[in-house]
């Protein structure tokens, strides 16, 4: 289990939207992918924050297959990578993309993809391990963030993501280094 300091230290992007599409196939290489595309709602990165979608390809395929004239099966994600499904909304803590492959994974594995349902994170979330080793200071969230933040219960993901922000400022993590914010 990460806490949101490690999850944001080590994305390079942190994006929230709705996934539009989820695609599979097989790379020019040979290697099973998955393609997702999110169409975005926001992000804590500048240089894909004005973008209106945003795709990324991780390894695996979304259910099993036979290669063409051929007995065996490929299989599907390797187990610990997310699930993702069309329509759904979510908050996506991304690494840089491979060099080689270009495949993108999230960080934490599949604790880097946040569920959002009716504008709040989903409960499966535990925001006490979530936010161990994280401070913040009280004075700069708002009186409706604070009530929010305090429930212990859903957490509404546009706050989320304005502590998500608030802590990469304060923080002094940056952009572009060592390809992380």
């Amino acid at each position: 289990m990460q806490s949101l300091k490690q999850l944001i230290e080590q994305a390079h992007i942190i994006i929230y939207g709705t996934v539009e599409s989820v695609t599979d196939g097989i790379s020019s290489n040979g290697t099973p992918f998955t393609e997702i595309t999110v169409r975005m709602n926001s992000s804590v990165t500048d240089n894909v924050s004005m973008l209106p979608k945003y795709s990324f390809r991780q390894f695996g395929f979304i259910n099993p297959r036979k290669k063409s004239g051929e007995h065996s099966l490929f299989a599907i994600e390797p187990q610990g990578l997310p699930r993702w499904y069309q329509g759904e909304t979510v908050i996506a803590f991304l690494y840089s993309p491979d060099p080689k492959t270009g495949f993108q994974a999230t960080v934490g594995q599949e604790q880097g993809k946040m569920l959002v349902v009716e504008g709040k994170l989903q409960a499966n979330i535990t925001m006490t391990s979530l936010l161990d080793n994280v401070s913040m200071d009280s004075t700069k969230f708002t009186l409706n963030d604070s009530a929010t933040f305090d429930s212990r219960g859903s957490l509404d993901a546009e706050v989320f993501m304005r502590m998500i922000r608030r802590f990469v400022s304060k923080s002094g993590v940056k952009e572009g280094g060592q390809g992380k914010l």
